[in-house]
């Protein structure tokens, strides 16, 4: 309503009314929401019910592409991977949109990938629809989805060059140029609709919300690397503890099922990610502000199990070599098996802790985020988005980064 009504009356009219800073796709959502509480639908039952939906969708697509026999293990290793993470618990009810744009990333980087591969020609089109279709939607659903379709793009282009060096027989232009083309008629079409939604809202198609609090937020130097140290290594839901368990449960399924993973989807996998994590280090919030682990980076470690399934490929019967215990080797399985054990236990705590109390000292349980909430209500009229660059936040911050779950009876 906020929206249709400020449309009509330009951009200082959206300015006045409030409207939300996020992207288009939480319009979208909150429109949903509007409909099923007017059909007397909880809107917690109406969140879970559209992230159940997107998370089935990659099973879907994997029936589409693989064939539904083929499918069926394919399916079940995702879904194990997901049960064995702290997204069904924490964020299928949540109103936020990682779950979504992690789905839509995932299945975009899968076409990307098998686009590139030598698929059956009848699955050409349909891949080249949804790349079309996800590569229209991720921009509406976060700015910087825009940065991952081009990164993606880039990355399986140098496979394709790469492929055609070493082999020089194989066609690969004409098969990239089947990737480029609905790729960038989708990711053209995705930022004009943005910017379009962006000039409604402020008479400008950036983002001039995110770019202010950018400029005035923004951590320094020492602080980026903190923060992507932390990323990865927190035992807070980092990225390691958050999805550790689910990885290694997902590897090792794939290989009882005579499955091995695609280096090539893999590859592009792992790029993303790590673009995405160095993008998000520079943001004063890396984890998302009031998260249950590392919120922000749901989306590309969801695409990561969804592109390594979807992309997993009959292994090649060979011949198995012994292993010999050595010293690296225990000690490089003992260091895994430490790391999946506190992963589980990251797991556990989600599924059966008391989670408004789990949460809450995750966030606020320490001396020094319990300072900073009574700075930021002295401070915050007086700094602004400043005091999100304040000593009283990183201390806070980095009390975070160190906090280990523990579980909370309920």
């Amino acid at each position: 309503m906020k929206f249709s009504n400020c449309s009509r009356l330009g951009a200082s009219a959206c300015v006045d009314a409030g409207i939300s800073k996020f992207p288009p796709a939480y319009l979208l959502n909150s429109y949903y929401l509007s409909v099923m509480a007017a059909r007397g639908v909880d809107r917690l039952w109406a969140l879970g019910l559209l992230n159940t939906i997107f998370l089935a969708l990659p099973i879907a697509f994997i029936a589409l592409i693989q064939g539904v026999r083929a499918s069926l293990s394919r399916s079940l290793v995702y879904v194990v991977a997901i049960v064995l993470t702290a997204v069904p618990p924490f964020y299928v009810y949540s109103g936020a949109l990682e779950v979504q744009s992690g789905v839509l990333i995932g299945i975009f980087i899968s076409c990307l990938v098998l686009m590139n591969d030598d698929v059956r020609q009848p699955r050409r089109p349909l891949l080249a629809t949804l790349l079309f279709v996800t590569a229209l939607l991720l921009p509406l659903f976060k700015d910087t989805n825009g940065l991952v379709v081009g990164v993606g793009l880039a990355f399986a282009g140098a496979q394709s060059w790469l492929r055609k060096r070493n082999d020089p027989a194989k066609a690969t232009l004409p098969r990239w140029q089947q990737t480029a083309w609905p790729l960038l008629t989708g990711l053209t079409a995705g930022l004009a609709i943005s910017m379009a939604y962006n000039f409604i809202k402020y008479g400008s198609v950036l983002p001039v919300v995110y770019l202010q609090e950018a400029s005035q937020a923004s951590p320094p130097p020492a602080k980026i690397l903190e923060f992507f140290a932390a990323t990865y290594l927190s035992p807070n839901g980092g990225v390691i503890v958050f999805w550790a368990c689910a990885l290694c449960a997902m590897v090792w399924l794939l290989r009882s099922f005579d499955l091995a993973v695609s280096s090539a989807g893999a590859s592009v996998a792992a790029v993303v990610v790590l673009v995405y994590s160095a993008i998000l280090s520079c943001w004063w919030a890396t984890f998302g502000w009031d998260a249950w682990g590392d919120r922000l980076m749901i989306p590309v470690m969801l695409a990561m199990v969804i592109c390594v399934t979807a992309t997993a490929r009959r292994r090649s019967v060979e011949l198995q070599a012994t292993h010999r215990y050595g010293l690296v080797r225990v000690v490089r399985d003992s260091a895994l098996a430490a790391v999946i054990l506190l992963s589980l236990h990251f797991t556990v705590v989600s599924y059966y802790a008391n989670k408004e109390a789990a949460i809450m000292a995750s966030l606020f349980g320490g001396p020094s985020c319990q300072q900073m909430t009574r700075d930021l209500k002295a401070r915050k009229a007086v700094l602004g988005l400043a005091f999100w660059r304040s000593d009283s936040y990183y201390a806070c911050a980095w009390e975070r980064f160190i906090h280990v779950p523990r579980y909370i009876a309920k």
